[in-house]
C-alpha cells in the first residue's frame, strides 16, 4: 500500500488529492558539503503547502502493527 513519499526533513507526506497510480520522483543531485555548524539549532519544519499531508498527523492507522489489525490469535 502507498502511503507517500518522504520529504527532505524526514516527514513523509503525500498529495492531498491522490493520482491513480503513484509516479517515482526523480532522485536528488548529491547535497554540497557543508562545514559543521559551532551551535546546532534546534530544528524546526517548515509549513506544508496546501496540496501536501503529513501522513503521521493525518492518517496514523496507516503504520499500525499487523497484531493491532487482527484479533489476538491466543485467545
Amino acid at each position: 500500500m502507498y502511503a507517500g513519499f518522504l520529504s527532505d526533513d524526514g516527514r513523509i507526506l503525500r498529495k492531498r488529492v491522490r493520482s491513480q497510480r503513484p509516479l517515482r520522483p526523480v532522485p536528488p543531485a548529491p547535497p554540497k558539503i557543508r562545514p559543521p555548524a559551532t551551535m546546532p539549532l534546534a530544528y524546526l519544519f517548515a509549513e506544508l503547502p496546501w496540496n501536501l499531508v503529513n501522513v503521521f498527523e493525518e492518517e496514523p492507522e496507516v503504520f499500525k502493527y499487523v497484531s493491532e489489525l487482527r484479533p489476538n490469535w491466543e485467545d
